[in-house]
């Protein structure tokens, strides 16, 4: 299912190469991530899982979700 492929859903599945270097470039960048960033990340932006219902999940507000899911833009710019 595609919620579980840590992205890759978005590389075109015919393309093998392109599909393991994205998910070898997401493992990569993750490292560079804290421990909640990568949650965030997995969660939110790769699995699609709304800010609000993450935050509901966690327990934290949906202000916490939007300000990590900045840090990590910042940092993919950098990275990238």
């Amino acid at each position: 299912d595609s919620a579980d492929d840590g992205g890759v859903w978005l590389i075109d599945k015919s393309n093998v190469e392109e599909a393991v270097g994205a998910k070898i470039l997401i493992n990569e960048f993750k490292a560079v991530l804290s421990e909640n960033q990568c949650d965030v990340l997995d969660n939110c932006i790769l699995r699609g899982l709304s800010n609000s219902e993450y935050a509901r999940i966690k327990g934290v507000s949906e202000a916490a979700i939007r300000k990590t899911i900045n840090k990590i833009r910042e940092k993919a710019k950098i990275f990238f």
